[in-house]
């Protein structure tokens, strides 16, 4: 009996190993193909593309994850929203199997496979994005692109906080601080929404020029609403990141600060003796 189960196992056993052999295979490929590129050509790019699409959200998600703040309210609605819809869905299932059981796993099951059908259409646009944003710049640069994304936005998230302050004091506050005093941004996420500099410095505070200034500072006269709230402590890839008082994020090189904003050398002397 049992050298008929032995050979009954054999085809399936010789399955096994041939589809082990074809794995090891395709590994030793992959392997020589990498050399290749990084040996002969001097590139990694095949080894930097894999790694920052398998590893690169990991990284974003730590640097922005103390920036995140729960809405247990709107959390709350969104559990709430979705028990509601998988049991109409369910009610729906029964009343189109009018003859025949349905259970709740069976509509549990499904309602989980739509959700992670619809999360990996999401995260596959955003590959999509992302292979195409990499083939139009080179490696080497990206990581400073990203560090001017970072600062733009940074720079547009405190300009909703000063606008709120705006808005219940009647001008902006004497100093960015006061946005974490008064419970608009938590300390943390301040630190976050600090100026993130190149060559992996440690965070900034922006250069805030917004003290007693308004909205209605923004409209006196022509020109005006182009005032700069808030500056980068210094440029990233050469361009300074200035927050203007219309809301506008813009980025300068030195000489184009310069000419925009030729008071800043009085007012701020040691930002540009360097530049």
């Amino acid at each position: 009996m049992s050298e008929e189960a032995s050979t009954a196992n054999q085809p399936a056993k010789k399955k096994a190993a041939t589809q082990v052999s074809r794995l090891a295979g395709c590994l030793v490929i992959g392997l020589v193909l990498l050399f290749f590129g990084v040996v002969v050509f001097g590139s990694t790019i095949l080894v930097e593309i894999p790694y920052h699409l398998a590893v690169g959200w990991v990284f974003f998600l730590l640097s922005n994850v103390r920036a995140l703040e729960l809405n247990w309210e709107m959390a709350a609605c969104g559990v709430g929203a979705l028990l509601l819809a998988v049991f109409g869905f369910h009610r729906f299932l029964i009343w189109v199997r009018k003859d025949k059981p349905w259970k709740w796993s069976w509509t549990v099951s499904m309602t989980a496979m739509m959700l992670m059908l619809f999360a990996a259409s999401i995260s596959m646009t955003g590959i999509i994005h992302q292979l195409g944003w990499m083939a139009r710049e080179p490696l080497t640069q990206s990581s400073n692109r990203a560090l001017l994304t970072v600062n733009v936005s940074n720079a547009k998230q405190i300009f909703y906080s000063l606008v709120e302050y705006e808005d219940e004091h009647g001008q902006f506050p004497d100093h960015l601080q006061a946005l974490v005093i008064e419970g608009l941004v938590s300390a943390g996420a301040m630190e976050e929404l600090s100026f993130h500099p190149e060559r992996e410095r440690a965070t900034e505070p922006w250069i805030y020029l917004g003290e007693g200034k308004s909205f209605f500072d923004g409209s006196e006269k022509e020109g005006s609403n182009e005032y700069p709230l808030i500056i980068s402590p210094r440029p990233v890839r050469g361009k300074w990141v200035v927050l203007r008082i219309d809301g506008a994020v813009t980025s300068y090189p030195t000489q184009s600060l310069m000419r925009k904003y030729p008071w800043l050398a009085e007012r701020l002397p040691n930002l540009f003796a360097d530049r």
